[in-house]
């Protein structure tokens, strides 16, 4: 449970702008040439999110089941799988020319219809 909530902070700050990120993001959607299909933006972040977020319940399962030797192992992949949503997310928002669109509340209930374990893992539940 430790190993999920180092990494908890990170998810929070995407999620915590999402009310600055929500009124910038339909600015700047509604002024650019770019349409967004928030189903498939929610689709592409459940893929980025998803290895990690898989990753982090098998620590976390591992640590309650006291296999802590294994838990450990499998931390040096938390690093690697953490790079890889960091760039993911940032292809996903340089697609749609916005950063910020991830945080997005209406991309938020798209993930909860799509992926409800991804949107739980970002919200911290």
């Amino acid at each position: 449970m430790k190993y999920f909530l180092a990494y908890l902070p990170f998810f929070l700050c995407l999620l915590a702008c999402s009310n600055e990120a929500s009124s910038d993001q339909s600015n700047s959607a509604s002024s650019s040439s770019i349409k967004i299909d928030y189903d498939d933006v929610s689709q592409q972040i459940c893929g980025c999110v998803d290895p990690l977020a898989k990753l982090n319940k098998e620590i976390e399962f591992l640590v309650k089941t006291e296999k802590k030797d294994k838990a450990m192992e499998l931390l040096k992949e938390v690093q690697l799988k953490q790079e890889a949503l960091e760039d993911c997310i940032q292809k996903i928002e340089d697609k749609y020319d916005s950063n910020g669109l991830v945080e997005n509340k209406k991309i938020f209930s798209y993930l909860k219809k799509k992926c409800p374990d991804t949107a739980a893992y970002l919200s911290g539940e």
